[in-house]
C-alpha cells in the first residue's frame, strides 16, 4: 500500500483566534470571530467565496554594513480578511493530515520550516532555528571527518508547479480529485490575483500629491478604513468596470507559483517536496549522512571530504528539476564546508566555491566555526537595519508631538531603551506559537543558552545598545534641525 493512499476523516473544526482577525486595511469589512468561523468552516459557503486579490507591497532594503551593495527588494503578498480565515482553516485540515503522514513514511526530521514540533514529547513548547541550528551542528561534530552541503531553490515558492501541488494536496485528502471546497482553495492560491497597494490607495483617494507638493500620504495610518472601498467602488476604481479607471488586478497566468505570505502558502511549499525529501533522505542514508530541508534551504551532513560534497551537488541539482521543471538550485548559494577533528579540536576548511571565502557553516541564522557558534552576519545586519528604520520613525514622531520645544527636552523625552524593546523582533527567524512576542535580545539569550560554551554570540552584540543610543541621539538632531528648518 503506497503510503499517501491514506484516507482521512474529516479533521475537527477550526477555531479562529484573534491573531485570524485581521486588523489591516483590505478590500472587505472586518468581520467578528463567529463570523470568521462559520464561514471557514462550512465547505459550501467556501466553494462560493468570491476571493479578493491579494494587496502586494515590496519591503526594499540595503544590506546595513554592505555600502556599495544594490538595494535587494522582498515581494509581500497580504489577502482580505475573509481569504485569510479561509486559508487558515484549510491550512488547519492539511496540516494534520500531512503531519501524520511524514510521520508514517519517516521524514518527520527531515522537514523543518512551518511546523509546530514540540520540544519534548508531550510538550506544547515548539522547536525553532535555535534547536534545528544545534542539532545541524552536533551531528557534525559526532562525525570525524564530514562535509556540509548548503543549497538553495531559487524562487521556490515562484516555481511550484500546479498540477504537481494539486496531486499532493488530493494525496493528502486520500482522493482522486478535490471536492469543491478544496477546488476553490486551491484555484485561489494557485490562479491568484493581486493588486499593488500604492496603485490601490492612489485611485481611492489615500495616496497622492500633498498641499506640500510631494507625493504621501492623504490621510493618516490611524484614520485609514479598515475597509477600503466599497465593492461599488472596487469594482469601478480596483476592477476599472467605470470609464476614466484602469483596471489594476493582475492575475497569475502561468501554470506555476503561488503566494509568499498567505496562510496556506507555507504548509503547501512544505508538502509539495514530500516525494523529493523522501528520496533526498534514502539518498543521504547510502552515504552514511543526514538530509535537512528549511522551506528552500537543503542541507546534507555526510562523512568525508571534497569529493563526497561536489558528488551531493551535482546529484541534488540533477534530481530536482524532476519535481518541476521551473525547479532549480541557486548556484551563488551553493556551498561546501568541511569539518575535521584536530589535536586542539574541529577545524573548518571552506570547500566551494572557490572564489569565496568562508569562515565557516551558516545555517538557520547561526554560523560555526567547528569551535564555536555565532550569529550569522545577515541576521545582524537585520537588525541594524529594523532598528535603524525603528528609531527614524520615533524620532520624527517625537519632534512632531512637542513643535517649538528646545533639543535638550527633545533628548530628555527620548526613550532609547524603549525603542529597543520595541522594535527589537526577530523578523528572519520569528518562531511560531507561544514565541511570538519574541525580541532580539530574548532570541540571543536563549540562543546563547542553547549552544552553551561554544556560543560567541554575547560578544558579537555586547556593544548594539550603546550604538542604538547614539544613532537615536543623531537621529534625533537630524530631526529637530528638520523640522525647525522648515
Amino acid at each position: 500500500m503506497s503510503p499517501f493512499s491514506i484516507l482521512g476523516c474529516r479533521m475537527d473544526s477550526w477555531k479562529p483566534s484573534q491573531k485570524d482577525q485581521k486588523q489591516y486595511p483590505h478590500f472587505d469589512a472586518p468581520l467578528s470571530l463567529r463570523e470568521l468561523g462559520r464561514i471557514a468552516n462550512n465547505p459550501d459557503r467556501v466553494a462560493r467565496n468570491p476571493f479578493f486579490p491579494f494587496l502586494r507591497y515590496y519591503d526594499a532594503y540595503r544590506p546595513f554594513r554592505l555600502t556599495g551593495r544594490d538595494v535587494k527588494s522582498r515581494e509581500i503578498r497580504f489577502g482580505a480578511r475573509r481569504d485569510a480565515a479561509i486559508f487558515s482553516r484549510y491550512r488547519h485540515d492539511l496540516s494534520q493530515r500531512y503531519e501524520r503522514l511524514i510521520s508514517k513514511i519517516g521524514i518527520s526530521e527531515c522537514v523543518l520550516a512551518y511546523r509546530h514540533i514540540p520540544a519534548k514529547p508531550g510538550s506544547s513548547s515548539g522547536r525553532c532555528n535555535i534547536h534545528h541550528a544545534f542539532d545541524a551542528f552536533d551531528r557534525i561534530e559526532n562525525f570525524d571527518e564530514c562535509c556540509a552541503i548548503v543549497l538553495d531553490i531559487s524562487k521556490y515558492f515562484e516555481s511550484i508547479d500546479h498540477a504537481r501541488l494539486e496531486n499532493i494536496w488530493c494525496r493528502l485528502l486520500g482522493v482522486a480529485s478535490l471536492p469543491p471546497d478544496h477546488l476553490a482553495v486551491f484555484k485561489a492560491i494557485t490562479q491568484y490575483s493581486v493588486v499593488d497597494y500604492r496603485k490601490a490607495y492612489e485611485a481611492l483617494g489615500y495616496f497622492g500629491i500633498k498641499s506640500s507638493g510631494i507625493p504621501g500620504y492623504l490621510v493618516t495610518r490611524k484614520n485609514m478604513p479598515k475597509q477600503l472601498c466599497s465593492m461599488q467602488d472596487f469594482k469601478k476604481k480596483i476592477c476599472g468596470k467605470a470609464g476614466g479607471y484602469q483596471n489594476l488586478i493582475e492575475k497569475n497566468k502561468s501554470n506555476f507559483g503561488i503566494p509568499q505570505g498567505a496562510p496556506l502558502s507555507d504548509l503547501l511549499a512544505n508538502a509539495y517536496l514530500i516525494d523529493f525529501d523522501v528520496e533526498m533522505k534514502r539518498y543521504a542514508n547510502t552515504q552514511g549522512g543526514f538530509y535537512m530541508r528549511y522551506s528552500d534551504d537543503i542541507l546534507f551532513i555526510v562523512p568525508g571530504g571534497a569529493i563526497q560534497g561536489e558528488d551531493i551537488m551535482r546529484h541534488v541539482r540533477t534530481r530536482i528539476s524532476a519535481y518541476g521543471d521551473q525547479l532549480n538550485i541557486k548556484e551563488t548559494k551553493c556551498f561546501i564546508e568541511k569539518f575535521k577533528w584536530a589535536t586542539d579540536g574541529m577545524e573548518h576548511r571552506h570547500v566551494y566555491p572557490t572564489d569565496k571565502r568562508s569562515n565557516g557553516l551558516s545555517f538557520l541564522g547561526f554560523r560555526f566555526d567547528g569551535k564555536r557558534v555565532y550569529l550569522r552576519d545577515q541576521t545582524l545586519s537585520n537588525f541594524q537595519r529594523n532598528i535603524a528604520r525603528a528609531v527614524k520613525r520615533e524620532v520624527y514622531g517625537l519632534v512632531k508631538r512637542f513643535p517649538g520645544k528646545n533639543l535638550a527636552f527633545l533628548k530628555n523625552q527620548l526613550n532609547s531603551d524603549k525603542i529597543i524593546e520595541k522594535f527589537g523582533r526577530v523578523r528572519e527567524f520569528e518562531p511560531k506559537g507561544d514565541k511570538r512576542d519574541w525580541t532580539f535580545w530574548t532570541y540571543v539569550k536563549r540562543a546563547h543558552k542553547v549552544f552553551g560554551i561554544k556560543s560567541k554570540i554575547y560578544g558579537q552584540v555586547s556593544e548594539y545598545r550603546n550604538d542604538i543610543r547614539k544613532r537615536a541621539e543623531l537621529s534625533l538632531l537630524e530631526a529637530f534641525v528638520k523640522f525647525n528648518e522648515n
